[in-house]
């Protein structure tokens, strides 16, 4: 291997790279925060003119988001985990470089991106007890409901559709139930993302209030 030869060419490239904003501004893949991705390398297929004993592949992989190095790889397979998109931003572009470089100290590199895309917020309000006396409540979501969908379930069965429900727990079994809020938003024409959140609700049977007289 020629080691100087790479290594010279392989800081050449990257300052190259520094220079040349990411060829990934359009047409990213959508991705999801806390997603598993995974890219996998070439694998070497030497020319008949060179030895294949030699002509190994060593794999260089970065990915970056907002000008900082997020994962790192060495290996023909390279995994790493979308991350959270910032507080108050919708979006996140991560490129994704792969530097190759065979025993001979030859280089070559390929790019593509991905756009995470965030998750709308999720939050139930309402009563998390609930007395046999007074057994109807409303349970609404928490946040502007503005340009977003919604899927109410109790216990796992589907309640409606709109920014808030009203449930009747007449006739429930008493004790523990969750309700669930599934809240979607969508993006373009073709990208939606959902969020999931939960209230833990206790239906308690209203005291017996029944006398009888003693004396």
């Amino acid at each position: 291997m020629h080691k100087y030869r790479m290594i010279t060419a392989l800081t050449a490239l990257l300052a190259l790279a520094a220079l040349i904003p990411g060829a990934c501004a359009v047409a990213c893949e959508a991705v999801a925060p806390g997603e598993s991705v995974t890219f996998e390398g070439p694998d070497p297929s030497p020319p008949s003119y060179v030895d294949p004993n030699v002509y190994v592949f060593y794999y260089q992989w970065t990915a970056e988001a907002s000008g900082e190095t997020i994962a790192t790889g060495s290996e023909q397979s390279f995994t790493f985990t979308v991350p959270e998109v910032p507080s108050g931003e919708e979006t996140l572009n991560i490129d994704i470089t792969l530097l190759v470089t065979d025993g001979y100290g030859c280089i070559n590199d390929a790019q593509t991106c991905l756009t995470a895309y965030a998750g709308p917020p999720c939050g139930i309000s309402g009563d998390d007890s609930i007395c046999e006396d007074s057994p109807v409540t409303t349970y609404s979501y928490a946040e502007d409901p503005s340009g977003l969908t919604f899927a109410w379930k109790i216990d796992g069965a589907d309640a409606g559709t709109g920014d808030s429900i009203e449930v009747d727990w007449t006739g429930k079994s008493f004790g523990p139930h969750t309700v669930t809020l599934v809240v979607t938003k969508t993006y373009g024409a073709d990208v939606t993302t959902t969020s999931t959140c939960s209230m833990d609700v206790l239906y308690i049977q209203s005291p017996d209030a029944s006398f009888t007289r003693v004396t």
